[in-house]
């Protein structure tokens, strides 16, 4: 102990009892790490059922501050908060003022466990059969079953809600057929109960493959977070900072005692009033090798990847918020300058490496991102073909020459979505194609209209975008277009809805419903939704988030030559969301200071006038 007086207070809610997912907190503070450090680290018990930790974290800090004027500069306390990110993601979106700063888990152990001996390798081993699901549950498992493509949809599965305490109990009377779990705590609870190996499906696995459904991933779970307030003091990031460092210091310490570990673990919970260690589950009353044999199923959890021990990687953790949103899991899109501050605790020193080699294998990996994005797209027109009877459809209005269509429509059949030409001679007047548009605005079996460019001099092509019914504008065309006036005051990344991953609004949620009344309530994105951005805009920033290279926009300069207002513009708004200061060079710019200006960029990115 090296006596640095305590300068700070950190205040960590847990969202789940002493347990091993936390045993690297549990050590830090037995080993004197915090106080090492000069903070003071205080270990809070659940609040309750969960699910609501962001608003509890609100609520927490505001009573902390002095009368309502924020952190003190002298002897703070910062109210810290943890939480899966499937949680935290849709709470931001609720307009929760929280921020993430680093993590516990670099992935999710969220799963479905069943009895030793059940088939479980996708949902369709349970089709037909009850699942139980805890609160914060619920909406995951209705967008997994919404998005996967059973034969017929009186087989999609039945949700049961369930508690932290009855649900074991529902899985082995047979009230359910599989229940929620985290593979390196429930699934090791039941294996010392029944003296087998139980059936594990995990459910970010389960996201990224579900039929139909595309890649959904969870992203990191027990994720660190406080309030944005909180985090623009400077001593609370300053206290943070040092948390993330003794915590790390901590697990590392884990890995290598475990014993001490669980010693720690269970003197803690002791502490917290949950009594002495009896035995049985659950993990309040984990015995001392309970606790030893859930510790050896966390660990992996923690230490895994690369970069510091509970370091965030921004692509992953974009990636996952984007999908969230996509899926109608989050109610809008969260800027990953909004939701994750990633310069209290270092990054991961480099991209996931299945994601970096598509970077590195040069045009063959680009074409490899382009091969997934489609192949997700046809999962996931199949998927929405099975539960409405038909395949997305999309319109394309050419006016002069038909043939300029020829690739958007074969990109239309590489993602297995239906397309048409509306085509008209070039002689066609401003009030035909107008009438054109109109028309495919009033068809329930077109879901999509894109204006395919150039048009013949003398018609107004951004005028005429201003005609496209906003749930069928998928370039971001009209000027009343949700992502075109929400771009400046929002500055939040859109998620991948063109090419058909945007549903209809001829598909309404009562239509889905009507179908078959046993179904959970579709999610919010098989509706109508906000379109999206221009389409070169959205291929931009996929291709950033899917390979990582976002990585290099977070912090950096990027330079975008060219002045457009449906390609720099737009994606300028989108690189500032992610954290990016942007500097954008026209025909006006002079030579010197476009040089000057590229040579300092860490990207650069070339738009048409």
């Amino acid at each position: 102990m090296s006596g640095v007086s305590k300068w700070a207070n950190v205040n960590l809610q847990l969202d789940y009892y002493p347990c091993a997912q936390f045993a690297g907190l549990h050590l830090a503070n037995a080993l004197g790490l915090y106080a090492k450090r000069g903070i003071e680290v205080t270990l809070l018990p659940p609040p309750g059922a969960g699910g609501d930790e962001p608003e509890q974290i609100i609520k927490q800090q505001r009573a902390l501050d002095l009368a309502g004027r924020g952190i003190p500069s002298f002897m703070p306390t910062i109210a810290v908060g943890s939480v899966e990110q499937n949680v935290l993601i849709p709470a931001m979106a609720r307009g929760v003022g929280v921020k993430a700063f680093g993590t516990i888990f670099q992935r999710s152990p969220l799963a479905l466990g069943a009895l030793p001996g059940t088939a479980l390798s996708s949902l369709k081993d349970l089709a037909g059969k009850k699942v139980g699901m805890q609160m914060v549950g619920l909406e995951l498992m209705t967008s997994l079953i919404a998005s996967t493509a059973f034969e017929s949809r009186a087989d999609a599965p039945t949700i049961v809600a369930v508690t932290r305490q009855n649900k074991i109990e529902a899985l082995l009377s047979g009230e359910v057929a599989a229940i929620q779990i985290f593979d390196c705590m429930e699934s090791i609870e039941l294996q010392e109960r029944l003296g087998r190996e139980v059936s594990v499906l995990s459910l970010d696995s389960l996201a990224q493959t579900a039929g139909g459904g595309g890649p959904l991933p969870l992203g990191y779970s027990q994720v660190l977070f406080a309030t944005r307030a909180a985090l623009q003091a400077s001593i609370a990031r300053k206290a943070l900072g040092a948390f993330m460092e003794a915590s790390q210091e901590g697990w590392l310490a884990c890995a290598k005692d475990k014993a001490a570990a669980t010693d720690a673990i269970l003197a803690d919970r002791e502490a917290m009033g949950f009594g002495k260690a009896s035995g049985g589950f659950p993990y309040q009353q984990q015995t001392e090798k309970e606790t030893r044999l859930t510790l050896d199923g966390c660990l992996p959890y923690v230490i895994s990847g690369e970069g510091p021990v509970g370091s965030i990687d921004a692509g992953v953790w974009q990636a996952a918020s984007m999908a969230m949103a996509s899926y109608g899991y989050a109610s809008r899109p969260v800027a990953l300058s909004s939701s994750l501050d990633s310069t209290i605790w270092p990054a991961a020193g480099s991209v996931n490496k299945a994601l970096a080699s598509h970077v590195t294998a040069g045009k063959e990996g680009w074409l490899a991102v382009v091969g997934e994005m489609r192949a997700e797209a046809s999962r996931r027109a199949k998927a929405l073909e099975c539960r409405t009877g038909r395949l997305p459809t999309l319109a394309v209005v050419c006016v002069g020459n038909p043939d300029a269509a020829r690739d958007t429509l074969q990109a239309c059949a590489a993602c297995g979505i239906k397309s048409e030409t509306a085509a008209l001679p070039e002689t066609a007047s401003f009030a035909q194609v107008h009438a054109a548009i109109s028309a495919l605005n009033r068809r329930s079996d077109v879901d999509a209209i894109l204006l395919q460019r150039p048009f013949p001099s003398g018609i107004d092509a951004a005028a005429l975008g201003g005609f496209i019914a906003p749930g069928k504008d998928v370039d971001g065309e009209a000027p009343r277009n949700p992502a075109t006036a929400a771009l400046a005051a929002e500055g939040c990344f859109t998620p991948p809805v063109s090419l058909g991953l945007q549903s209809p609004p001829a598909l309404t949620a009562q239509m889905v419903l009507d179908a078959d009344a046993s179904l959970p309530p579709p999610p919010p994105w098989l509706i109508s939704r906000a379109a999206p951005l221009p389409v070169a805009v959205e291929g931009v920033m996929q291709l950033l988030h899917r390979t990582g290279l976002v990585n290099k926009v977070v912090g950096g300069h990027v330079a975008i030559v060219g002045l457009a207002e449906r390609g720099s513009v737009p994606l300028a708004a989108q690189l500032i969301s992610c954290g990016a200061t942007v500097s954008i060079c026209s025909q006006q710019t002079l030579s010197s200071t476009l040089k000057a200006l590229c040579l300092s960029a860490d990207v650069i990115f070339s738009a048409g006038d």
